[in-house]
């Protein structure tokens, strides 16, 4: 149960009100237990129980600022995490994709540090290998972190990051130094990063792509945080984005809302692969 009390509710309020303005993302649609737990897990880290005492150390520290609004906008990626759900995409979606031309375009919504646009990057550049074949392809890819956005076009990864890659991916595209994988060049340049907010009602795709118009978009482990009209909102930017027949993927722990049924068909249920209408 959380400590956070209705008598903080104001103080609760005020405080993602500070951090939805800097980041400029609406908080106020994300699930209430997601936060309030982030929260008490900065509380613990300080040993201490009072949210108000809390607040003193954020309103005077940056420094724990920065460290609680990086706990909301942070999610657990990996490289092809799931691996059953990308094995499928490679061996079914992408060759169906590859086979109507290029460009192909596609979106990663939520992408945190990267590792799964780059996961895409190496899943076409794979299946063009074996195929002896090459088309134009882009992946854009977006999140509401600055900083994980930053790391990501660094393109350096810990091995806890490749822990589902297959040991001939990770020999092919990373050069292992000073303990880091560092991917390699050919792939960095597939993808384009940007600040963007997948559930804004302003700006359905992401600026720096123009207009849209993807094959595929991920959005993995995204919707769990919001609440039903934040979720709805990330849809329908979804939706507006994708070409018609486009495939969107979504978490395990997610599926399609009843709403958008009519939207999107069922491809996978159990891998949550729907295409669009």
């Amino acid at each position: 149960m959380s400590q956070i009390t209705l008598h903080h509710d104001k103080l609760f309020n005020d405080l993602i009100k500070r951090i939805s303005s800097e980041y400029k993302v609406d908080f106020s649609g994300y699930k209430s237990d997601f936060i309030l737990n982030r929260i008490e897990d900065r509380l613990q880290a300080h040993n201490i129980t009072n949210f108000s005492d809390y607040l003193k150390i954020v309103e005077n520290d940056d420094l724990e600022y920065r460290a609680l609004a990086g706990l909301l906008t942070i999610h657990v990626t990996r490289f092809f995490r799931n691996s059953y759900t990308f094995d499928l995409f490679k061996n079914e979606y992408a060759p169906e994709i590859a086979g109507k031309g290029g460009p192909i375009r596609i979106w990663s919504a939520g992408c945190s540090t990267g590792e799964e646009p780059y996961t895409m990057g190496i899943i076409f550049t794979e299946l063009f290998r074996e195929r002896g074949v090459s088309l134009p392809y882009k992946i854009f890819a977006t999140d509401i972190d600055p900083a994980a956005i930053e790391n990501a076009k660094a393109g350096i990864f810990s091995r806890s990051a490749l822990i589902e890659a297959r040991l001939e991916i990770v020999d092919r595209y990373f050069e292992l130094i000073n303990g880091m994988y560092h991917l390699i060049p050919d792939i960095r340049p597939l993808v384009s990063f940007s600040l963007h907010d997948v559930a804004s009602p302003v700006n359905p795709a992401p600026s720096d792509s123009v207009y849209g118009d993807f094959d595929v978009a991920l959005c993995r482990n995204v919707l769990i945080y919001f609440n039903d009209n934040l979720q709805a909102l990330a849809l329908h930017s979804i939706h507006k984005s994708l070409k018609k027949g486009g495939i969107v993927i979504l978490g395990q722990s997610e599926a399609m809302p009843p709403d958008f049924e009519k939207k999107f068909t069922a491809e996978n249920e159990r891998l949550r692969i729907y295409r669009k209408r």
